[in-house]
């Protein structure tokens, strides 16, 4: 899944482990079907989005008996569509980095946008069901998610999946990547981050400004996916950020 601190977290694991590595948001046919589609119709490509063959690969020099480990993330799904939004916004004429700040119609196109084209808020929970869990044979609903720690790992005879909460990347990762890799005092690399790219002083207003209908937030939410990786304070914290009293629906 893509925009959940992905590149940061492959650029670390390059780095610190001696050991054939990739980085893929999808990886079953299925998947890479419809990210070829989408990627073609914009004319946009990055390796995150070809490289789930050789996941493939992967599993197969597995067979000896060591385990695929693999990291995965989630995120608030309206926090992570605003950052797709941007990652693409200005190929797509949504904002233009040279102007100082956005208007208010740059506003409005940039949420219509969200809301119409990202990926919507269902698409992060079926991730696991359509991607992670034909890829692994790992359900991770089967199980609750540790919201002190803000990680979770979970394995089969096949893999080791470490999933990460973006929220606590920064200040649970070297732990997490101890514990997952035996591997101490690692710290995240910094990589793709939208608050250090040419877009970054529009990015920030957006994500002071923006605010979505109570529908979106309803959707985004109260999802399976919300409530399985959030507690209830944590996700009224999300919806503070983005919700406008005057924007209720009636």
């Amino acid at each position: 899944m893509g925009k959940v601190g992905s590149s940061a977290i492959h650029a670390t694991v390059a780095a610190e482990l001696d050991r054939p590595s990739i980085q893929c948001h999808r990886v079953t046919k299925a998947g890479l079907r419809a990210s070829d589609e989408w990627h073609r119709r914009h004319g946009t490509g990055t390796k995150a989005n070809v490289a789930g063959p050789s996941l493939h690969w992967l599993f197969a020099k597995a067979r000896d008996g060591r385990k695929t480990d693999i990291i995965c993330g989630v995120r608030d799904p309206i926090a992570r569509d605003v950052s797709a939004a941007f990652q693409n916004g200005q190929r797509f004429g949504l904002f233009d980095v040279e102007r100082p700040t956005l208007s208010k119609g740059d506003i409005e196109s940039i949420q219509s946008y969200i809301i119409k084209f990202c990926e919507s808020t269902l698409s992060v929970e079926t991730w696991f069901d359509n991607e992670l869990k034909p890829a692994t044979g790992i359900d991770v609903w089967e199980s609750s998610f540790d919201d002190a720690k803000g990680y979770q790992t979970y394995e089969n005879d096949r893999c080791r999946v470490l999933l990460l909460r973006f929220e606590n990347l920064q200040s649970i990762f070297s732990e997490a990547f101890e514990d997952f890799f035996s591997v101490p005092g690692v710290t995240l690399q910094d990589r793709n981050i939208g608050s250090q790219k040419n877009y970054s002083t529009l990015y920030r207003q957006f994500k002071e400004e923006a605010k979505f209908p109570s529908s979106v937030l309803d959707s985004a939410y109260s999802s399976r996916y919300s409530q399985h990786f959030y507690t209830p304070t944590e996700i009224a914290g999300f919806r503070s950020q983005w919700f406008d009293a005057t924007l209720c629906d009636t």
